[in-house]
């Protein structure tokens, strides 16, 4: 062994490493996604989740749910790098019962209507609803009509689980009720402020009905207020913060595209997921082309060429989940147009 192999051995040996050996894999002009696209066909999805439904009730632990494991980040069982998304059911009459966590989550609601109830106060949601639960919140979800409930499940737990920061705890269960604060979080998410004795201040809305969202989309289509890379676009906001998004790890939009609508291609640093909503269309991702119904869920790469064509003689109406807020806050997020391209 020579004298440079030798003290090589003797520098690994100490869990040191010099910056040659590796300067080269990681300096590179521009940033390499960890993962790659994929999809996961949603109807299948769902008949699954049906299928343990009907037929063993009491599987599913506290939650009956099927997350979507992307095959490049198993390790944190997520969709992609920073998210987990998964497909829930509740079914009349049961109860999952309330915990907390330090991970920041959402809902959007696929089918049936069903209750959440975070922190005491009661929240009836139905087919397109979005509901936030912020981090370290009590929550539980009830069914106590008839028939199925299946929502979409949205949390950042793979980046929480990479800082090492996973909190988690349960609690007895909650009495549901209507309270002020339920009132005041309606109120301020359509830019009221109830006065009230007890001096209660604005508060972040926890949900975001779907005719509100319906209601600015055909609005918009209306006015023709589109852009070339998302058409017709509605985020999801806290009127209380000045960032974008609903939280600090994640935003949250929905992109309605008309029939025959193909976008620009454009790329950014933030990789977003993409649920369909209605309609059928096709997503291209640097060159490779994934076609996708109602129900879909897509993984874009961060930093990937894409674009989105409807197909459908129907508007295509897109949920996406990014993690834009999160970027933007550690000065990360950076987005080029096809304009650059060429």
């Amino acid at each position: 062994m020579s004298n440079m192999e030798s003290l090589m051995q003797n520098v690994h040996e100490k869990n040191l490493s010099p910056l040659w050996e590796f300067e080269h894999e990681m300096f590179t002009t521009e940033p390499k996604s960890p993962i790659g696209p994929w999809l996961w066909k949603g109807k299948e999805i769902i008949s699954l989740l049906t299928q343990f439904a009907n037929s063993f009730p009491r599987v599913g632990g506290d939650r009956r749910a099927l997350s979507l494991i992307h095959p490049d980040a198993k390790q944190y069982k997520g969709a992609n790098w920073n998210f987990q998304i998964g497909f829930q059911l509740i079914k009349k009459g049961e109860k999952a019962p309330p915990h907390r966590h330090s991970p920041q989550a959402a809902r959007f609601v696929i089918d049936g209507t069903a209750a959440t109830i975070l922190n005491g106060d009661r929240y009836d949601m139905e087919a397109g609803d979005f509901v936030l639960t912020p981090q370290w919140v009590y929550h539980e979800h009830i069914k106590d009509d008839d028939g199925m409930a299946v929502w979409l499940d949205m949390l950042d737990i793979p980046f929480v689980a990479r800082q090492g920061l996973f909190f988690f705890q349960q609690t007895e269960w909650q009495e549901p009720t209507k309270s002020e604060n339920q009132l005041i979080r309606r109120a301020t998410q359509k830019s009221l402020v109830p006065s009230t004795n007890a001096g209660s201040k604005p508060e972040s809305p926890w949900i975001y009905k779907w005719t509100d969202m319906k209601e600015t989309l055909d609005e918009m289509r209306e006015l023709q207020l589109k852009d070339d890379y998302n058409g017709v676009k509605v985020t999801y906001h806290n009127p209380l913060s000045k960032e974008v998004g609903v939280s600090p790890t994640f935003g949250a939009d929905v992109n309605l595209l008309e029939p025959g609508l193909e976008t620009k291609l454009h790329r950014h640093t933030s990789a977003p997921i993409y649920y369909v909503i209605q309609g059928r269309g096709s997503t291209t991702i640097d060159g490779k082309k994934f076609d996708w119904e109602k129900h879909d869920v897509l993984a874009v790469p961060s930093w990937s060429w894409h674009s989105h064509k409807n197909v459908g003689k129907e508007p295509a109406i897109l949920l996406e989940i990014h993690d834009e807020p999160l970027l933007r806050s550690l000065g990360l997020y950076r987005e080029e147009t096809d304009q650059k391209r060429k």
